[in-house]
């Protein structure tokens, strides 16, 4: 293992980890702001957002009721699809288990490094100690009950997302 090696490793980690966190905020920022706009007045709307949106509903609230405000299509989306929540469910997962793991530096890991495979260490109670692989090359499958995932599906997944709530 040389430095250049494990500078490169640890880089891409940190990326990759800021960009499916990133993603994950920006997501729910979305359903924040469309849930402020559906339950407040202009004039209430910046007050509506700053004490319930971001002071007090986790983001598994806000997914409920802006679920339940489609189910009951009270809440229109222009580009809407049927697995929009079920897609959504994924993206907090992945971003939360990145949230609470941390890089795994080994000779292991730099040898999957080369395969396009990224380890992280989950730290908390229900996973802890468990390994999380994010594949970075272009053709991989995800297997999420084992914790393996794939940026290139992330991407879409969010992208698709994105389309949806206008991120």
């Amino acid at each position: 293992m040389n430095d250049t090696e494990l500078q490169k490793y640890s880089e891409t980690c940190d990326i990759v980890r800021g960009m499916i966190i990133t993603t994950g905020y920006k997501i729910e920022l979305a359903i924040s702001t469309s849930l402020t706009s559906y339950f407040a007045k202009e004039k209430t709307e910046s007050d509506f957002f700053r004490f319930f949106m971001t002071d007090t509903l986790t983001f598994e609230n806000k997914k409920y009721i802006f679920s339940s405000l489609r189910k009951n299509k009270k809440l229109i989306l222009e580009k809407d699809y049927k697995l929009l929540v079920s897609n959504i469910d994924y993206v907090q997962n992945v971003r939360n288990l990145m949230a609470h793991s941390d890089i795994v530096i080994n000779e292991k890991t730099l040898d999957k490094f080369k395969e396009n495979q990224l380890t992280f260490k989950n730290l908390t109670h229900k996973y802890c100690e468990r390994d999380i692989l994010i594949n970075i090359g272009e053709s991989f499958v995800e297997f999420r009950e084992r914790r393996v995932f794939s940026v290139n599906e992330f991407t879409k997944t969010s992208y698709r997302i994105g389309q949806v709530l206008k991120i």
